[in-house]
């Protein structure tokens, strides 16, 4: 755990409490990133700097590690999450599971169905994601906003 820092905060968001663990400064690489915006650490403000006793020089901060949706979950995430939920249900066997894909390929067709596996997996899935200052504190809808704004761009 060299060169990482955990912080644990807590903040309400919508009524709920949702609890956010960020470990800070991935190994210090040249081609580091921010997943989000894709600026390089060179161009990055850090977080803070932090004295280190061993070295006595102060370490900078440059990215926050975060899990984050694979992607939006959005109305036509949860759309799909309807469908899938018609068929499939929580403690279903592997049998049971093969039968719903079925049944789900009857009513909507193969090709609608695999569009609907995939976006219930990636929506419902986390990834982690090592952002900058700036983006580390931006909720779901602006983060997938700037995220695809980097890929139109490049």
């Amino acid at each position: 755990m060299e060169n990482q820092k955990i912080i644990n905060k807590s903040s309400k968001q919508q009524g709920s409490i949702r609890r956010l663990t960020v470990r800070i400064n991935p190994p210090q690489e040249s081609d580091w990133e921010c997943d989000c915006c894709g600026r390089p650490i060179s161009e990055l403000e850090p977080f803070s700097l932090e004295w280190n006793r061993e070295s006595g020089a102060f370490d900078a901060i440059y990215l926050g590690r975060q899990y984050r949706r694979m992607c939006p979950y959005d109305e036509e995430a949860e759309k799909a999450e309807r469908i899938y939920n018609e068929f499939h249900w929580e403690g279903e066997t592997y049998e049971d599971s093969l039968k719903a894909d079925k049944k789900m390929i009857e009513k909507y067709g193969e090709k609608k169905v695999e569009e609907v596996s995939f976006l219930v997996q990636a929506a419902t899935s986390f990834d982690k994601s090592w952002e900058c200052r700036d983006c580390g504190v931006l909720n779901e809808r602006d983060y997938f906003e700037k995220h695809s704004r980097r890929f139109r761009n490049e």
